[in-house]
């Protein structure tokens, strides 16, 4: 669940900040389509990094699983 709050958030604030600049600087939507899709690179990156953070974890001396409970 968090992956996903994670990516709409990148998506949502790079929409967000594209919208308002593109209003404030009227460049016609091109401002827009530029920070969405940094939101989604960065929001594909930081998910990246979390899923690789979660696979360390799993990799730790003394963490357990499935086959130490037995």
């Amino acid at each position: 669940m968090q992956l996903g709050l994670t990516m709409a958030g990148s998506i949502g604030l790079g929409l967000a900040i594209g919208y308002y600049l593109d209003r404030w600087l009227r460049t016609g939507g091109l401002l827009l389509v530029l920070f969405i899709l940094l939101g989604v690179i960065g929001g594909g990156i930081t998910c990246y990094r979390q899923i690789m953070d979660l696979d360390r974890s799993d990799e730790r001396p003394g963490s357990r699983s499935d086959s130490d409970t037995e």
